[in-house]
């Protein structure tokens, strides 16, 4: 699944995974980004459209995540060494990551 992806559009998939399992729209992402942008930059960067550097590293650390790790390809090529909230991965063993404390991952 990310394994055949470039970096831009790896970039762009997994912020769109990490905004889906906080449950925040693009609107809210924007917002506690501090981004004056319209909710459309954050769907063409998912889009794997890409963005400016100062841009990427608000998202990513609005994310609670590395940027190298949003550019790197993960060890998982099935679930993105992160499956969905509630399920874990069957080819690698990952669990969920829980949100629960400050949005952030642990």
């Amino acid at each position: 699944m990310y394994d055949e992806l470039t970096p831009v559009s790896r970039f762009g998939r997994m912020v769109a995974d990490e905004r889906a399992r906080r449950r925040w729209s693009m609107r809210d992402l924007c917002a506690r980004a501090s981004l004056p942008m319209a909710p459309a930059t954050i769907s063409r960067i998912e889009q794997g459209g890409g963005t400016n550097l100062d841009i990427a590293v608000k998202v990513a650390t609005t994310l609670g995540i590395s940027l190298d790790s949003l550019a790197t390809r993960p060890a998982c090529v099935q679930c993105g060494d992160s499956p969905p909230p509630g399920f874990t991965c069957n080819a690698c063993g990952t669990p969920a990551i829980s949100f629960t404390e400050g949005g952030r991952r642990p």
